[in-house]
């Protein structure tokens, strides 16, 4: 009797730490092929053409959880904190890297081809961005 006591002393603070472990580990750290999107902005706050967009094409690197330097440039789960003027100068940003082509970069479209956007989604975000500098 006194072994199982020691072994269940032994096991059971290894599964606490596993379990604690896992609670803690950030979802958007596991990939299936496709992009893992975190917490973005909230829906209203952006139209929701653009935030579906985003959600699809952007969240996996730009917003918690994402790339680090691509967070630093614009994190869409920090949006509802931007002032308008900020708001307006990253969407600005947004459109005209969206129109070079350089986003989202070519290695990421690699493994996630479904983020690649169209046209029609350039142009969206173009005249979103001209709408809000607009307000």
């Amino acid at each position: 009797m006194k072994k199982f006591n020691k072994s269940v002393l032994v096991v059971l603070p290894l599964i606490l730490v596993a379990l604690l472990a896992a609670a803690f580990i950030s979802p958007s750290s596991h990939t299936s092929g496709k992009a893992s999107i975190t917490v973005v902005a909230k829906s209203d706050t952006l139209p929701a053409d653009i935030n579906a967009f985003v959600q699809n094409s952007c969240t996996a690197c730009h917003a918690d959880g994402g790339k680090a330097l691509a967070m630093s440039k614009l994190n869409f789960s920090e949006w509802n904190s931007y002032d308008h003027d900020k708001k307006v100068k990253k969407a600005g940003a947004m459109a005209k890297i969206l129109e070079k082509g350089s986003m989202p970069p070519k290695s990421f479209l690699k493994s996630h081809p479904e983020a690649a956007p169209t046209q029609a989604q350039v142009d969206l975000v173009k005249n979103w961005s001209k709408e809000l500098s607009k307000e």
